[in-house]
């Protein structure tokens, strides 16, 4: 985790009110918070649809890591239900606000492009806007609840 103030990410939940998400959002920044990891309940897609994808939309940067074989721990914490999820994990933002795991295989820097409603669930289609590779670090795979490593198919 960075000790500098400037890069501070926090949780951000229970506000279904466009207006003061845009406020709120204006308010962590001054602050020097550029990160925000929105949390949205069942009831949230449920009944405030429209309202979540807008409140996504206001929050517009996305930072987009594919974790790295050893981030299993990370993983977890993120995952969690604790109140702070970045707690022990070394992260970075960048100046959009996109927020990245540090030893991650690749970084997504991107912005909300559209929004489709799919059933009870909504797609959301972003743009990437920056990228960073990091081609010798192993992907992480997550399969049947468990974390593994890809092996090489033999030739």
């Amino acid at each position: 985790m960075t000790n500098d103030v400037t890069r501070a990410g926090c949780s951000y939940f229970g506000v279904r009110i466009p207006r003061h998400v845009r406020r709120d959002m204006a308010d962590l920044t001054s602050r020097g918070y550029r990160g925000v990891l929105h949390t949205f309940s069942e009831n949230d897609f449920a009944y405030y649809r429209d309202t979540m994808a807008e409140i996504v939309a206001i929050s517009h940067a996305a930072g987009l890591s594919v974790l790295a074989s050893e981030h299993g721990t990370v993983a977890r914490s993120l995952a969690s239900k604790h109140v702070d999820r970045f707690s022990g994990v070394d992260w970075t933002s960048a100046d959009s606000g996109a927020v990245f795991v540090h030893g991650a295989t690749l970084w997504l820097d991107c912005s909300v492009y559209t929004a489709v409603e799919a059933g009870d669930h909504d797609i959301v289609l972003l743009a990437i806007e920056a990228l960073a590779m990091y081609p010798d670090v192993a992907p992480m795979v997550f399969h049947r609840s468990r974390f593994r490593d890809l092996t090489p198919m033999a030739a």
